[in-house]
């Protein structure tokens, strides 16, 4: 149904960690098939952490994945890309602990691994398919996906100063990156100084978020919706963390990091592979 790819050559990135406010550059590499994708710190000696729920450490904020010592922090925008353009054999070499923030979106990580140049390989990409719903409910926050033949995602969220808003979306639609990937993080102006005392948002900036207050939004918005298709591309590079194509409908009524991480786990807990 799907086959693996990769990247053709290496390709490398420079920029701030949105929450440690630290430079930070990474480096693209190929890899095989079966390989998965994993990150290098190379500047802990090259330790390795495999881009799955297993290594979860932290949903604070962003998704941060940790073994044997070695942090990968605000991973999400960047699963999001690799998995809306199917890639699933990468390594990425960091000298920092932070995913460059970029933009806020998906975006610039879509071009430039385009421009790196995706490779079909010869294995198919892990299939998994849902067998039972699953519902998982946290205050207000709800996270559900039910058996499908195909991925699909949809999310409802209703914020201050934004309101109500809903998208959804098909995996295999041919214009998922133009639907989701442009579409940046954000957050309120009342949380950005209790954000700073807590050692977080060290990288903020209007060039890297949208912040919403009583006035309207900071920026010019790409969509009316962006704020749920920001939601949409959380979940979309969380659930990456499956490590293949989940045959399932997801929806999340105001979800987060959180219930997408749960969400992974549960799904395995009722899944079968395909392929």
């Amino acid at each position: 149904m799907y086959s693996q790819r990769t990247i053709v050559r290496p390709v490398c990135v420079e920029g701030i960690g949105i929450h440690t406010g630290r430079m930070v550059r990474a480096t693209f590499n190929p890899a095989c098939e079966g390989s998965g994708i994993n990150f290098v710190r190379i500047d802990l000696g090259g330790k390795a952490v495999p881009a799955s729920y297993s290594f979860v450490s932290s949903t604070r904020r962003g998704t941060t994945l940790e073994r044997d010592g070695a942090r990968v922090a605000t991973v999400e925008h960047l699963l999001a890309a690799l998995s809306i353009l199917g890639i699933d054999n990468l390594t990425v070499e960091l000298d920092g602990e932070e995913i460059p923030i970029l933009d806020g979106s998906a975006l610039p990580f879509i071009g430039l691994l385009r421009q790196a140049s995706i490779r079909d390989l010869d294995a198919a990409r892990r299939v998994l398919r849902l067998t039972e719903p699953v519902w998982l409910v946290s205050g207000e926050a709800v996270m559900c996906a039910f058996p499908a033949v195909e991925y699909s995602l949809e999310v409802l969220v209703n914020f201050p100063y934004i309101g109500a808003q809903r998208v959804a979306v098909d995996y295999d639609d041919p214009a998922l990156a133009e639907q989701v990937a442009p579409a940046r993080t954000f957050g309120f102006r009342e949380e950005v100084e209790a954000l700073l005392r807590q050692g977080l948002a060290l990288g903020g900036s209007l060039d890297n978020a949208l912040i919403f207050g009583p006035e309207g939004c900071s920026v010019p918005l790409r969509f009316a919706d962006e704020p749920a298709r920001h939601k949409l591309l959380d979940m979309i590079g969380d659930l990456a963390l499956l490590g293949g194509v989940p045959l399932a409908t997801f929806v999340g009524i105001k979800s987060g990091h959180f219930q997408h991480v749960e969400m992974a786990v549960a799904f395995m807990e009722r899944s079968e592979f395909v392929a």
